[in-house]
């Protein structure tokens, strides 16, 4: 009995931690965060964008046939993003490469990303006045383009 508690509470654990990546299932994304707060059908070339939270971020997230190719990462209190939070986020879509610092403003807080691998960006911005990390896959915006 103490081994499947301490099982749960590992699993637990891990589940709040896991961040979504570039390429998850929609699947995927709902065994990470639960079900989506709302799923809206998008306009080309996304199928379909879901938002999730977490207990500390919203995670807006766009298919495209089924697999994440855009991810965009806010702290739920509109508060600054941490260098921590940054670099596993951009981690756990690194998918065996790395992401590369690019321009960055210490005045605005912006910054870019290239993963070295040049299959992905990633972009620090802020909207309004909420901090963003969005990730995106580099075949997804010639999409949009």
């Amino acid at each position: 009995m103490k081994n499947c508690f301490a099982l749960a509470l590992v699993t637990i654990a891990c589940a709040a931690t896991a961040k979504a990546q570039l390429h998850d299932s929609f699947d995927q994304c709902k065994a990470r965060y639960g079900d989506p707060i709302g799923v809206v059908a998008a306009t080309a070339p996304a199928d379909k964008v879901a938002v999730f939270k977490t207990e500390t971020h919203t995670i807006v997230i766009s298919f495209m046939k089924e697999r994440a190719v855009e991810l965009t990462f806010m702290r739920i209190d509109k508060g600054d993003l941490s260098p921590a939070a940054i670099a596993e986020f951009l981690k756990s879509s690194a998918e065996g490469s790395v992401f590369v610092k690019g321009s960055s403003s210490e005045d605005t807080k912006l910054a870019e990303w290239t993963r070295k691998d040049q299959k992905a960006d990633a972009v620090l911005g802020v909207t309004g006045k909420t901090p963003f990390l969005l990730i995106s896959d580099s075949e997804y915006d010639k999409g949009s383009e």
